[in-house]
């Protein structure tokens, strides 16, 4: 069984206070029924403060990012103002165009040329020595193709025929 204590019953004299939290329950039962407590009014005051901060921070911020742009619009006007007066024309560069085909060949070399410059690359590389990168006009090729085609030998007919498309049906 527990003693009973003997202080308890005055308090000035005992060390542990029976009656706080009920005294504690009824100072904040009043602090609500009198308007809103000390704490509620310090955290308010606090966030107005720090909304006034950060307001004026993001102010802050704002403006030097806009003076930032302004700045750098600025040097791309005068930069590009300054280098269009200078400005050196350069030719545009071109492919190399096929070069034609020598005189000295005979005339079946020179429709295999055309032939193969028209339909296979690799070959006029092989066998002509044509540069990689160049251009080739079709039309041209084609035209001094069908130039040279009637003057050809069979064998050299048979040849080109084979890289030609067959004709389409009923042309004939």
């Amino acid at each position: 069984m527990k003693k009973p204590n003997d202080h308890s019953r005055n308090p000035g004299m005992s060390l542990i206070q029976v009656h706080d939290g009920r005294q504690l329950m009824l100072d904040k039962m009043r602090g609500k029924l009198a308007g809103t407590s000390q704490f509620h009014a310090e955290a308010s005051e606090r966030r107005r403060v720090s909304a006034r901060v950060s307001a004026r921070k993001a102010l802050l911020g704002w403006g030097w990012k806009i003076g930032a742009l302004g700045l750098i619009a600025a040097v791309n006007i005068v930069w590009l103002s300054n280098h269009s007066q200078g400005k050196v024309d350069v030719a545009p560069r071109h492919a190399p165009n096929l070069i034609p085909p020598s005189t000295k060949l005979t005339i079946d070399e020179q429709a295999l040329y055309w032939a193969y410059a028209l339909y296979d690359f690799d070959k006029l590389k092989s066998r002509f020595g044509a540069a990689k990168g160049v251009v080739i006009d079709s039309r041209l090729a084609l035209a001094n193709l069908q130039q040279l085609l009637p003057k050809v030998d069979p064998r050299t007919r048979f040849v080109i025929d084979r890289y030609q498309p067959a004709p389409k049906r009923g042309s004939l």
